[in-house]
């Protein structure tokens, strides 16, 4: 890479990239997380309602 080119690089540009791609990737796994717990609280409550419809 020719040291030229790394002289017309744009560092704020880059800096305001790297954060916006971090929080996208924050935002993701923060958004599996909570689909996660919600997944197992639905498990917990059909389980409830399928005990309940067998008494």
């Amino acid at each position: 890479m020719d040291t030229g080119s790394l002289g017309k690089l744009d560092w704020g540009a880059v800096a305001l990239t790297a954060c916006i791609a971090a929080a996208l990737v924050w935002a993701l796994i923060f958004f599996l997380r909570q689909n996660s717990k919600d997944l197992d609280d639905l498990q917990e409550t059909l389980d409830a309602q399928r005990e309940e419809d067998e008494e």
